[in-house]
């Protein structure tokens, strides 16, 4: 009996996380000139209306598609680096790399550091056909400067999005 009640309230209890937390984001099925594209920089993580975009081990997607209407993405940014005799030297501390970084500087002259930001950063992209979006960011070795940077359907740089802009003015034009 003691058993049963202890499956019972685990079983409620994963019950509960699960209504809490939204589910992962689905992408529309559009075809191609209905909807925009999605693509997000490895050190990003992203949610479309709050649901992560992530497949079903939990890891990030980085290519998805949205409709074409206004929606608001939320990223994440996380980058590890390594300062080297003072000099910072943005080395990504990937799995296969941080062992060989590890080996190329030795532990007297160098530090590793990792930044997280602790409050995600909201977009508003009003999504047009065709268009792309990329969620990236430049980081300076103390903050993220983030933006999404739009691109047409040739690849060509046509505008920005800054952090918190709402729909009607999120992309400012490219100076050429």
């Amino acid at each position: 009996m003691r058993g049963l009640v202890s499956a019972a309230l685990r079983a409620w209890a994963l019950l509960l996380t699960c209504q809490c937390s939204p589910g992962p984001y689905s992408a529309p099925d559009l075809a191609p000139n209905q909807a925009a594209a999605v693509t997000v920089d490895d050190r990003a993580s992203v949610t479309v209306e709050g649901h992560p975009v992530v497949d079903d081990f939990h890891a990030p997607i980085r290519y998805f598609s949205v409709s074409t209407e206004c929606h608001e993405l939320t990223a994440t940014y996380d980058e590890e680096y390594v300062i080297v005799r003072e000099q910072h030297w943005f080395i990504p501390l990937m799995p296969v790399t941080s062992a060989l970084a590890g080996a190329a500087v030795t532990a007297g002259t160098s530090e590793t550091h990792h930044y997280k930001t602790q409050t995600p950063i909201a977009f508003h992209v009003l999504a047009k056909p065709g268009m792309k979006y990329w969620v990236t960011a430049t980081f300076n070795g103390d903050e993220f400067l983030p933006r999404i940077v739009v691109l047409s359907p040739q690849n060509e740089r046509v505008g920005v999005i800054a952090p918190n802009v709402p729909c009607a003015g999120a992309s400012a034009a490219v100076g050429k």
